[in-house]
C-alpha cells in the first residue's frame, strides 16, 4: 500500500501491537489507510493471493531443462525381427535421451506458464481491489452512522429546546398538549435510532477487523472506534484524470481489463503450444544399454549397449489437426471481441463516475449554502414564535427542513467519499503495475 502524507504512525503502531496482544485500545480511532495496511499484513485472501502466485512461478521452474537427459528402464519380453533370424527374449535395459531441439516446444510452454502466472497476478490486484472496496464501504458505513448519531443528538437538543420554548406558550393558551406531545414523540423516535445506530456501528467496526484478517482474541474488547464521516479518511485527489489521454490510460490499467487481455494472452500462447505439439518437428540423442533383442542383434543373451540420433516429424494424427487450430482461432477471435466489450463498459463506467464525482462535489457546495439559510431561518422562526408569528407546527417544520439537510449532506458526501476512494484504489494499482513495467523492462535490458 502506498503511504499517504499526514499518516499517523504512532496511532498505527498502537493498533497493532494491542492486536497482536489481544488488548486492543480505543482510544484513537483507526483511519481507513491503517485498516488497509493491517488486511495486507493479515488478510487470509491475500496471503492465500501470495500462495498462489508463488505456485504459477513454480509451474515455470517444473520446465524441463535441455541439457539434462531423461533417464527410465524397461522390463518387459520383446521380440524384433530382421531379414536374417527374428530375435526374442526378456527385456531389461537402462535409456537416456536428451532432447536436443524440440521445435519451439520448450519455448511456448514457458511463454504458457509466464502467461499463466502473469493472469494469476492480475486476478491477484483484482482481488485486492475488492478487499479495498469492501473494507471501505464498512469503514465509511460506519463513519457515516457516528455523523448521523451525532447530527440525532443535535436534532434531539433542537427538539428540546423547542419544549422548553413550549412552555410560556401552553400556559397562555396559544399552544396545546398535542404540540408537545408532537415534540416528545420526535425525541423518542430520534432517540430509538440513536441506539441502534450504536449497535450497527459496533458490528461494522467488529467486521472491519474481521475484513482486515485480524482479531482480538478477547469478544470483550470493544474494536477500534470510527471517526465522523467529515473527519473520515479522505483519499488524495486523482489530478490524472483530468486529460482524455491520462483518462484513457486509467482505463486499460483496471484490474478486470488487464485481466482479460491476459487471458487473450494466455490463450494465444496456448494455441501457439497446441500448434507446436501437432505439426512440430524433434531432434533428440538416446543412449541405452542392457539385455533384449533388437532388430539388429547379434546374440540376444548378451548385454547390449547402443546411441542414436534421431529425427521426428509427425505425419499423421488420429485428431484432425486443422480442426482443433481453426477452434483455436474461433476462441482467440470471440475472447479479443470479449475484451473489447469490456473496455466499451469500463470507458462508460469510467464517464458516469467522473460526471458523479463533479455531481456531489456541486451538490455538496450547495449544501453548505443550503445549510446556512436554513440555519438562519430557524434563528428567525424562534424570534418570530416568541412573538406569537409562528405556530408549533411551524417550529417543527423548520427543524426537519435544516437536519434533512444535514442527513442529504451526510449520504451525498458518503457518495463522493467511496467514488473518490475507488478512484484512488485505481490509482494506486496504475503506480504499481507501471513499477512493475519499468522493472521488468530493465531486467530484460540487463
Amino acid at each position: 500500500m502506498r503511504i499517504i502524507n499526514g499518516y499517523n504512525l504512532r496511532n498505527l503502531f498502537v493498533a497493532i501491537l494491542s492486536l497482536t496482544c489481544g488488548a486492543l485500545v480505543s482510544q484513537a480511532p483507526l483511519q481507513l489507510d491503517e485498516y488497509l495496511r493491517l488486511a495486507v499484513r493479515h488478510s487470509p485472501e491475500l496471503r492465500a493471493a501470495a500462495v498462489r502466485l508463488n505456485a504459477a512461478e513454480r509451474d515455470i521452474e517444473s520446465l524441463p531443462r535441455w541439457y539434462l537427459p531423461d533417464l527410465y528402464v524397461e522390463a518387459g519380453y520383446s521380440g524384433a525381427a530382421n531379414s536374417k533370424e527374428d530375435r526374442v527374449g526378456p527385456l531389461a535395459r537402462i535409456v537416456g535421451e536428451w532432447t536436443l531441439w524440440d521445435g519451439g516446444r520448450s519455448d511456448a510452454e514457458r511463454e504458457v506458464f509466464e502467461r499463466q502466472q502473469e493472469v494469476v497476478r492480475i486476478g491477484e490486484q483484482a482481488r485486492l481491489l475488492g478487499i479495498q472496496k469492501t473494507l471501505a464501504l464498512a469503514y465509511y458505513r460506519a463513519a457515516r452512522l457516528e455523523e448521523l448519531r451525532q447530527i440525532g443528538a443535535e436534532e434531539i437538543a433542537e427538539y428540546e429546546r423547542l419544549e422548553r420554548t413550549l412552555g410560556p406558550r401552553r400556559r397562555i393558551g396559544t399552544a396545546g398538549a398535542s404540540d408537545v406531545l408532537n415534540v416528545r414523540v420526535r425525541v423518542e423516535e430520534l432517540r430509538a435510532e440513536h441506539a441502534a445506530n450504536g449497535e450497527t456501528i459496533l458490528a461494522l467496526r467488529k467486521s472491519l477487523l474481521i475484513l482486515a484478517g485480524v482479531t482480538t482474541g478477547d469478544e470483550q474488547t470493544p474494536p477500534p472506534s470510527i471517526p465522523r464521516l467529515r473527519e473520515a479518511f479522505t483519499p488524495p485527489e486523482a489530478s490524472h484524470l483530468s486529460d482524455e489521454a491520462d483518462a484513457a490510460k486509467h482505463v486499460e490499467h483496471h484490474p478486470r481489463y488487464r485481466v482479460e487481455q491476459a487471458r487473450l494472452r494466455l490463450l494465444k500462447a496456448s494455441e501457439k503450444l497446441a500448434e507446436r505439439e501437432l505439426y512440430g518437428a524433434t531432434l533428440g540423442f538416446e543412449m541405452y544399454g542392457g539385455y533384449g533383442p533388437s532388430d539388429d542383434a547379434i546374440d540376444p543373451n548378451r548385454p547390449e549397449a547402443g546411441a542414436a540420433v534421431r529425427f521426428r516429424f509427425p505425419l499423421y494424427a488420429s485428431r484432425d489437426r486443422e480442426s482443433r487450430v481453426q477452434a483455436g482461432q474461433d476462441r482467440l477471435a470471440a475472447l479479443r471481441l470479449e475484451t473489447e466489450q469490456q473496455l466499451l463498459e469500463l470507458k462508460i463506467e469510467l464517464l458516469e463516475h467522473r460526471a458523479g464525482i463533479a455531481r456531489d462535489q456541486r451538490l455538496l457546495a450547495s449544501f453548505d449554502r443550503l445549510l446556512i439559510q436554513a440555519r438562519s431561518s430557524l434563528q428567525l422562526g424562534y424570534e418570530e414564535f416568541r412573538r406569537g408569528q409562528k405556530a408549533p407546527a411551524d417550529m417543527i417544520a423548520a427543524i426537519e427542513t435544516l437536519y434533512q439537510l444535514k442527513r442529504k449532506q451526510t449520504n451525498t458526501l458518503l457518495r463522493y467519499r467511496l467514488a473518490r476512494f475507488e478512484e484512488y484504489s485505481l490509482h494506486s494499482i496504475e503506480d504499481r503495475t507501471d513499477q512493475t513495467e519499468s522493472e521488468n523492462m530493465e531486467g530484460e535490458t540487463k
